[in-house]
């Protein structure tokens, strides 16, 4: 009977070593994904020194409500969070037309980011979307009487 050659003793050693390396692989926890805290969004804040702020939420190509309510003439804050896959931003103007801007914010990626504008001055009921998707990313940005 001849002797088993290298070549036979090498290839069941390498299939263990494939298969162990396998098997670690396989028991690997995955790292749980990093976790962004994301800002309360219907809640709002104002203090004494004339600023003002409030939170809006993007998700599923949707904002997380319709409307926005700022004290007039007031230096707005108001954060962000984009949870969606898609690119998204927060505007105001005047009516629905959006010809008139009062304010527009940076498109971004999904984050977050604090947008920071003053409110009119005049108290009354304009128009806010997002310019990505303004036919169905829509609200109101309602001012009242400081």
């Amino acid at each position: 009977m001849a002797a088993p050659s290298r070549a036979g003793a090498v290839v069941p050693a390498l299939l263990l070593v494939a298969s162990l390396a396998l098997a670690a692989g396989c028991t690997r926890q995955p790292e749980a994904p990093e976790v962004e805290e994301e800002p309360a969004p219907d809640t709002a804040t104002a203090s004494a020194a004339g600023t003002f702020a409030t939170g809006l939420e993007a998700r599923d190509v949707s904002y997380n409500r319709a409307t926005v309510t700022v004290p007039a003439g007031t230096l707005v804050t108001l954060t962000f969070a984009n949870n969606d896959i898609v690119t998204h931003n927060f505007a105001v103007y005047e009516t629905a037309a959006a010809a008139n801007v009062i304010f527009r914010g940076e498109i971004i990626r999904p984050g977050t980011i604090d947008y920071r504008f003053n409110a009119p001055s005049q108290p009354g009921t304009y128009f806010f979307r997002c310019d990505v998707h303004p036919t169905f990313m829509t609200g109101d940005f309602i001012v009242t009487a400081s």
